[in-house]
């Protein structure tokens, strides 16, 4: 967290608010933005272990799955605009 209570701290404060500034004004907003290098060292970690949570977990996941190719059955419901009910004519 940046609090501004230490000498220097302002171009700290101005980078960080530069990095932001870009992120925001790319054209795709990301979810996250890592501001240092312990922002993305602990992002790192906390995708690792949901990594691994997920890989644990795979087995009994497709177990449970319907027959036949995964596309086919579901595929709408991971399109954009899941939830809005259609325009009527």
């Amino acid at each position: 967290m940046l609090t501004g209570g230490a000498d220097g701290d302002g171009p700290l404060q101005a980078r960080a608010a530069e990095a932001i500034h870009q992120a925001v004004s790319a054209g795709e907003l990301a979810h996250r933005v890592a501001l240092g290098r312990d922002a993305r060292r602990r992002i790192g970690i906390e995708l690792n272990e949901l990594r691994a949570e997920c890989e644990a977990g795979r087995e009994p996941a497709f177990s449970t799955d319907f027959p036949g190719p995964p596309t086919t059955r579901w595929s709408g419901l991971l399109s954009p605009g899941l939830g809005r009910q259609p325009k009527r004519p």
